[in-house]
């Protein structure tokens, strides 16, 4: 018997060492959801690879990418990251969970901001909720962080990894807390009742540059990508076609829509659309301009949310013609091309009139948006209706448009100063003082860093910047009017 009782106490040891410890790592607390069947992905791995987040065992983690030469980092992936994580079904959840790395473990890639957005097509997301995590001062509270919203049914979630130390992103888990039965649906129609019409047999479409066929861009495949010609031998890329690339889509009879909505290849940001023009015919033949548009991108390409184009106004056409006058890199790729229609209800207008009311108004007095207009390739620029000469034109390069900053920044009403030691700009506009420095990607503004899509240059004695910094960095609105190559800056 009381070999039998030491036995049974031995049992119980060995137990207690091999079973709990396994079992602790996968336990979730009673208001966290369970996984079944989710897939993961993340816009940057390293061999710990973004599944570790939602494997249950906090010994795990994700990494964002870096590369090291003995102890010594050379390159990293920064912030922003995106996780993005498919239920496979619509699932009610009230907030997630984030468990940082073990406190024994280094302290870089710590998420100290995120932004969390809900979907049920993967495609149009809803803000559901921004926050930011504090820690003490040499991060040994590794406590898991919790961020809690109104309880939402949907099937995807995307956490965008804005802020977290050292610019790295790592995590042990990434939890989702239990909705209830009354969570209401994830509204993803983007764009205020906007809807993708669907392919018809008679649509057909044609590119004037393809290495893979412009059918894969409207194939509702999002894996598959329409990509313009180049050649290569082995992985060198001897030859390629520069922008403008022409795709059009006759859909063989008329149509009505409302706007062009464009998805980026996934894989690469090479090829990715910085700027388009939409042409309209009514014969499939003879083509007029009905929109141009400039997108702005991080700058990384991390966040590769679809892009939306829509008309002033629903045009009925036969054909559509797109001319991407600027892609990454000079060449031109799109993983999905769709064509948008307005939801109207049956009888009424598309906009409906205010309720006529007795109360007395006065209009308020508008101030006119100041507005740079700049041709490629012309030293002559107007500001408003007066004409102004730049010391330098503006230009093309690598598929960027490059515009004189100083000009720019003082016709908006910045101050800006040259330290010919240091080859850096500064101007100071609006609280914002912004560092640049010459035949660099990275700019400064209030101390945070972040990277510009072409260095800035010196071009004719004057400084050149990429136009996406204008219109992210200066807060302007940028638009392309490719009949006269014309950039239009209008300040907000």
């Amino acid at each position: 018997m009381k070999k039998l009782f030491i036995f049974t106490i031995v049992i119980s040891i060995i137990l207690t060492l091999v079973i709990a410890p396994v079992s602790s790592l996968a336990d979730y607390e009673q208001d966290e959801v369970t996984p079944s069947g989710w897939n993961i992905s993340v816009s940057s791995d390293l061999g710990q690879t973004g599944k570790n987040l939602i494997d249950g065992d906090i010994s795990t983690f994700w990494h964002s990418k870096y590369t090291a030469e003995g102890n010594k980092i050379v390159s990293q992936d920064k912030v922003p990251y995106t996780i993005i994580v498919d239920f496979g079904k619509a699932t009610s959840i009230s907030g997630i969970r984030y468990y940082p790395r073990d406190a024994k473990n280094a302290g870089t890639g710590i998420w100290k901001q995120i932004a969390v957005y809900g979907s049920n097509d993967g495609t149009n997301y809803e803000a559901l909720k921004t926050e930011s995590f504090t820690y003490d001062e040499k991060l040994q509270d590794r406590s898991p962080k919790t961020v809690n919203f109104s309880a939402v049914s949907l099937r995807y979630v995307k956490v965008v990894v804005s802020q977290a130390t050292n610019d790295y992103g790592t995590g042990a888990e990434l939890r989702f807390l239990k909705g209830d039965a009354t969570a209401k649906e994830v509204v993803t129609s983007s764009n205020d009742g906007i809807s993708e019409l669907t392919p018809e047999s008679t649509w057909s479409y044609t590119a004037s540059s393809q290495t893979q066929s412009v059918t894969r861009a409207f194939d509702g495949d999002t894996k598959t990508m329409w990509h313009s010609k180049y050649t290569a031998e082995g992985s060198t890329i001897t030859s390629h076609d520069e922008a403008p690339f022409e795709i059009i889509a006759n859909f063989g009879k008329d149509t009505s829509i409302d706007g062009v909505r464009y998805f980026p290849r996934t894989d690469n940001p090479t090829g990715i659309v910085l700027a388009w023009t939409i042409y309209g015919s009514t014969d499939g033949k003879n083509f007029t301009e009905i929109k141009s548009d400039v997108f702005t991108w991080d700058a990384k390409y991390t966040d590769k949310s679809p892009k939306t184009t829509l008309f002033d106004a629903t045009k009925t056409v036969k054909a559509v013609k797109i001319v991407i006058t600027q892609g990454v890199g000079g060449y031109g790729t799109a993983a999905e091309i769709h064509f948008l229609k307005k939801n109207v209800a049956p009888g009424k207008p598309e906009t409906t009139p205010p309720a006529a009311t007795t109360t007395t108004t006065t209009t308020p007095t508008v101030t006119a948006k100041k507005v740079i207009s700049l041709s490629i390739n012309s030293k002559k620029g107007k500001i408003g209706d007066k004409d102004a000469d730049l010391t330098a034109s503006p230009v093309i390069r690598g598929g960027a448009t490059l515009v004189p900053v100083r000009f720019i920044s003082e016709a908006l009403g910045a101050d800006v100063k040259w330290d010919g030691n240091t080859k850096t700009v500064t101007i100071t506009m609006q609280g914002k003082t912004i560092n640049l420095v010459i035949d660099s990607n990275d700019v400064d503004v209030n101390g945070k860093k972040s990277t510009l899509t072409a260095p800035a240059q010196i071009i004719d004695g004057s400084t050149m910047v990429p136009i996406r910094f204008i219109s992210e960095t200066l807060g302007c609105d940028v638009s392309w009017e490719s009949s006269t190559q014309t950039v239009i800056i209008t300040a907000k």
